[in-house]
């Protein structure tokens, strides 16, 4: 229902954090016709317990936030609300800055928390009106020591991904493996899931040859040597006029 919702939404123009709040309506109407619907804890008198308004209204809010993953894995996936935020974001936005008010909206949308928060973790920079996704390496001083001696248990996965490019990126792939390997995270699937959703959500482009996001060349790269059952989107065409000159 939402998902086909999402489809109309967006042949009428549709898009952005605004795609993503409007099939709040369609979700909430499932539950509506099903009404009364019971949650699965009881209450104190051992009697199933009334849904509240806003438990059906988080129900309808992770089944949106479900379908968007699922669009960029293949499969409905599980990840944690700042994973899920940058994820989002990225294939929201296309961009790694974007209005304040609409990384509000979006972080809000997803209960990924509030900006206020994401700037404390050092996952987004705030300034006048607007909010940039810091890269990898903007995150270094926060994450990477830690990911690197293991003290990965509670963190966001995002994260942890984060200190893997770090280390691809200065160290080179060979040396990202390694640290994925005693990680554990080559063959742990969620990991290799926030891998795909990734290649999917940074913009895959390139100018003058160049990779237009640090990003892309880092996940492209590393999964092209590692990580082969990633699927990786084409490599894009120059687009520039000097390149199609």
């Amino acid at each position: 229902m939402a998902n086909a919702a999402a489809e109309r939404f967006e042949e009428v123009g549709i898009e952005g954090v605004d795609l993503l709040l409007a099939t709040y309506g369609p979700a909430l109407s499932v539950l509506s016709r099903a009404w009364p619907v019971y949650s699965s804890e009881t209450d104190d008198e051992g009697r199933s317990r009334l849904l509240r308004p806003e438990e059906a209204l988080a129900a309808a809010r992770e089944e949106v936030v479900r379908l968007r993953k699922a669009e960029l894995v293949g499969r409905d996936v599980t990840f944690d609300p700042v994973t899920d935020f940058v994820l989002l974001a990225w294939q929201t936005f296309q961009a790694e800055e974007f209005p304040y008010d609409e990384a509000r909206r979006l972080a809000l949308a997803i209960g990924g928390g509030d900006v206020e928060t994401l700037a404390a973790e050092k996952v987004v920079h705030k300034q006048a009106g607007t909010v940039t996704l810091l890269t990898p390496m903007d995150r270094k001083r926060r994450i990477y020591r830690s990911v690197v001696e293991g003290h990965v248990a509670g963190r966001p996965l995002v994260d942890v991904l984060h200190a893997v490019m770090i280390e691809a990126a200065e160290s080179g792939h060979a040396t990202a493996k390694g640290l994925g390997d005693r990680l554990g995270l080559l063959n742990d699937q969620r990991f290799v899931d926030l891998v795909q959703a990734m290649v999917r959500a940074v913009p895959n482009t390139k100018q003058k040859g160049k990779w237009v996001r640090p990003e892309a060349e880092v996940l492209h790269g590393f999964c092209t040597a590692y990580l082969p059952q990633v699927e990786l989107p084409e490599d894009p065409l120059a687009t520039t006029l000097f390149e199609l000159s």
